[in-house]
């Protein structure tokens, strides 16, 4: 899901998650997205699916926590329409060695929290990173489930197949409202 920059236009990317049905017999992918995506604090947030595990996710987040760059650990569970949406902790990531950081660190009430975004030109090249709105920590679980807000948008499927190779499908666009309602237009 990206969102359309109306003064760059630039795209941000707000991240990849598994909102999908797959019909393995027929080869059918339908997706659930309800223009709905991740809020902290009131501010969106980056959120890319680590693993999924029946109707459990873990995702990563990337943030700056009190200035230094680092990602946010999230687990969700949902439950028909109802998320249970948990802030873990930070996670350092792989390092240039491609050495996984072990520990989850908790978050402590007052930490300072910026998400961090890519962006990419009109052409889908990387452009570089944009920083969200600032937010503090309140010590509960902050993370909600909630509609976009009105806008313009971008939405494709990310395909990996069993080789690592990663493929993206053209970008549908959509547009939000101030009352939740969306509206799909395939790209042409």
């Amino acid at each position: 899901v990206y969102r359309v920059d109306e003064e760059t236009g630039e795209l941000i990317e707000f991240g990849v998650d598994q909102s999908t049905k797959v019909d393995f017999s027929s080869g059918l992918v339908e997706d659930n997205f309800s223009g709905q995506w991740y809020m902290i604090e009131n501010n969106l947030i980056p959120m890319f699916i680590v693993e999924k595990n029946g109707n459990s996710s873990v995702y990563t987040s990337p943030i700056k926590l009190n200035g230094k760059e680092t990602n946010l650990r999230i687990a969700m569970t949902q439950d028909g329409n109802a998320y249970d949406i948990t802030a873990l902790g930070t996670w350092d990531g792989v390092n240039e060695n491609g050495e996984s950081a072990r520990s989850v660190v908790p978050l402590k009430e007052g930490d300072v929290i910026v998400p961090i975004f890519n962006t990419y030109d009109s052409e889908g090249n990387f452009a570089g990173k944009a920083e969200g709105d600032e937010c503090t920590y309140s010590g509960d679980n902050m993370i909600e489930f909630v509609n976009l807000p009105a806008g313009d948008y971008r939405y494709s499927f990310v395909i990996n197949d069993i080789y690592g190779n990663v493929c993206y499908t053209g970008f549908t666009v959509f547009t939000t409202d101030d009352d939740g309602n969306v509206f799909f237009t395939p790209e042409e």
